[in-house]
This record gives structure tokens, sequence and C-alpha cells, in this order.
């Protein structure tokens, strides 16, 4: 193996599959993907380990087969965390500012008095973003440094994870004997690469639909302010197919790519009868009305209950729009249903090819790691500026501000 220089490891775990992606930093914001790799995900459901030894094992295949591509040893990974275990809260805090100026060390006094309230054992923060400010009652103010005033006011989104969850991943990535750099949320890096700057700035909600699970995040005033999740995906469609149609998983996973559809409404001439070779070459029959029914009844449930996790939180009416992603995305009818559920308009996203990855990772299913380069890509550049722990801030803020406070 060669070390090369500027190398990042991006590692997207997923319930039916774990990508690994290994990038070489050209220049800037520019990186080439030099290797990547897919493997069966075995030992994990829903993003959560539950079989130790099985999960390593297929996250060493996908490591091994991107690092043989690349020619790279990799020791450390950047990991995608499911936002179905994430907690996503806003906060604010506010400060006096002894010089009026609004500064660097300001700043980071605001950011440590919102961390100091998340100081516990049982969650670990990855992701505190800054969402708005506000000096003297003046609200949004997106870039503060440098301003003058008395009182500071900080808005932020943060977002933990449980500790076990982790610890978990840790002790399974300590087994492969590779080492975590950071986590990134689903929904963040989703966003990141797929969503029009207009989209982020007006509003939009982002669907991203994946094998054990779907997420739901929100972007406004070019923030991302939540996430949730469900662990329901597109193997749930396919467990439905097998199940009521009494076939094999891996025939219902076919024919649900091949010849589902998601159209509620439409004329039953445009149907067909889809033929089924089974294991003892006899032949089965499958109305794909019937299918569809099944395919819609799953989708429409994932769909309202991610309308639910908007509503609850009393954030729906800032989403004007609804992009969808990953790797149930590209489902004849899908963009009319997303639509029909949530009653604003709907398209599916594509990583935006700005970062010079090659046409061929252009592709909804590679959303998450196309996006998570562009997120590591911005976290390096914050901390240029601010203080924040390359694996989350909490740890190493939280042990400056009780030395320095």
């Amino acid at each position: 193996m060669i070390k090369v220089k500027n190398i990042i490891t991006v590692l997207d775990i997923g319930s039916t599959k774990i990508s690994c992606f290994i990038f070489k930093r050209l220049f800037a914001d520019s990186y080439e993907v030099i290797g990547v790799f897919d493997s069966v995900s075995k030992g994990i459901k829903s993003g959560m380990i539950i079989n130790l030894e099985a999960a390593r094992y297929s996250i060493m295949q996908a490591v091994e087969g991107a690092a043989k591509i690349a020619s790279v040893d990799v020791k450390n990974v950047h990991i995608s965390l499911n936002s179905s275990f994430l907690i996503s809260e806003r906060s604010s805090a506010d400060i006096s500012l002894s010089t009026e100026e609004v500064t660097v060390k300001e700043l980071n006094k605001l950011l440590f008095k919102i961390l100091s309230r998340f100081n516990k054992e049982a969650t670990e923060v990855i992701h505190t973003i800054p969402y708005e400010y506000i000096l003297d009652g003046n609200r949004g103010i997106l870039h503060p440094l440098g301003l003058y005033g008395n009182k500071l006011t900080g808005l932020f989104h943060i977002i933990s994870v449980p500790a076990n969850y982790v610890i978990n991943l840790n002790k399974c990535l300590e087994l492969c004997k590779i080492k975590i750099e950071a986590y990134v949320s689903t929904g963040y890096a989703a966003g990141m690469s797929c969503l029009k700057s207009e989209e982020k700035e007006f509003g939009c909600g982002l669907i991203e639909i994946g094998g054990g699970s779907t997420t739901v995040s929100l972007f406004h005033n070019d923030k991302f302010i939540f996430t949730d999740g469900i662990p329901f995906g597109g193997i749930d469609i396919t467990k439905d197919i097998s199940k009521i149609f009494s076939i094999e998983m891996n025939v219902a996973e076919k024919i649900k790519n091949t010849q589902g559809l998601l159209i509620r409404k439409t004329t039953n001439d445009l149907y067909k009868e889809i033929k089924i070779e089974l294991l003892d070459n006899q032949e089965y029959l499958i109305n794909q009305k019937d299918l569809r029914d099944v395919m819609v009844a799953r989708m429409e449930e994932i769909l309202f209950l991610l309308k639910n996790k908007l509503e609850e939180d009393d954030i729906k009416n800032l989403a004007n729009k609804i992009i969808f992603t990953g790797g149930g995305a590209t489902l004849i009818g899908m963009k009319d249903l997303v639509e029909d559920v949530f009653g604003i308009k709907a398209r599916i996203g594509i990583p935006n090819n700005c970062l010079g990855i090659p046409i061929d990772f252009v592709r909804s299913d590679f959303a998450v790691p196309v996006g998570m380069i562009r997120c590591i890509s911005d976290m390096n550049n914050y901390r240029n500026v601010f203080l924040e722990d390359k694996r989350g801030i909490l740890n190493s803020t939280w042990r400056w501000f009780k030395e320095n406070f």
C-alpha cells in the first residue's frame, strides 16, 4: 500500500449496504474519487450494530475493497450517522460583549455556554450549528463577527447521539484497527450534496430514503435546522412484496426496482402481468396493479410518518419544497406521491457535481458519501476559526471550557 497525503475516507454504514469512498484532495475544495467499494451490510439494522462480528466483517470488506482500488492504507475514516438515532434540538444563549465588538473569543464563549447544557454522559454532540444571531434585539444576523453591540444572542441547532450508539461503533472500528475521525449526520450530508442554494435559503425539506431507514431534514436561511428519522425504508417495501406474493426476497427486490410503480391514479390498461420464474422452474404471475398497491401503501406510511415529524416540531411551514434522494428515490411515481402527501412541490435530489466528483457517482444513492466530503471540507474550514474537536466538539471544548473559565 502507498501512503498518500490529502486522503479522506468516508464510510456510509447502511442497513443493506456499506459504502466506502476514498477521496484525494486536489486543490481548494476539489476532490477526486480514487477508490470506492460496496459490501453487503450484515449485523446492522437501521444504522445500529446488532451483531458486532458480522458488522466488523462487512465494514472491513468495504474498506479493504476501496483501499485496494485506491492503493492506500486506510487508518482513519469519517462515518455517517443515521438520523433515526440522532437527537435534534434547538437552543439559545446570550452573552454581554465586554469590548462591544463581536470577536472570535466572544463567539466561542457563546458556543461554550450552549455546550455546557449538553454535558451529558448519555449523549455525545456531533454537530453544533449556529443558525441565527441576535445583536441588541436585531434579528436575522448570520455572520456577526466584527459587528458592534452590547448583547449577543445565538440560536443553535445541536445534534447529538446516544453514547452507547457511538461506543459500539467505536468498538467495531477498533476491531478493524481503524480510527474514527468524525461523525456526520446523513441528513446534513445529503443536503450539502443535493440542495441548491436557493432551496436552502428559502426553506426546504430533504428526505433520504435508505434501505432500513428514512430520514427527514429541514434547511432554512441556508442553515441545517432539524433532522429526524424512522426505522423504515426500501427493505420494508421488499419484505411486504415478498410476504404478500410468497416470493423470495431477492426476487421481490428485483421486481420492485424493475416493475414497481408508485403511481396512485392511472387507468387499468397501463398495468400488465409480471412473470416470475421460481426455483422449481415454474412461472408465477403478479398483476402490476397489485404490486403497485403494496408499494404505495408502505411508502405512503413512511411519508406520513416523516410529515408528522415536521408537524410535531412545528416547522413544516418553513419548507417550500421537498427534495427526496437515496436508493429508493428513483422509483416511478415517487415525485407525485411525495407531492400528494406533503402538499408542496417536490423533486429528486442528485448530487451537485461541483467538487470534481466523477459523473458515475452523481446518483441519488450516493448522495450521502458525496455530501460527506463537502461537510468535512466545511468543518475543516470552520476549525480554522472556531475550536472544534474532530470527532464532535463536546469533549475537547468542554475540557477547554473547564480549564479556562
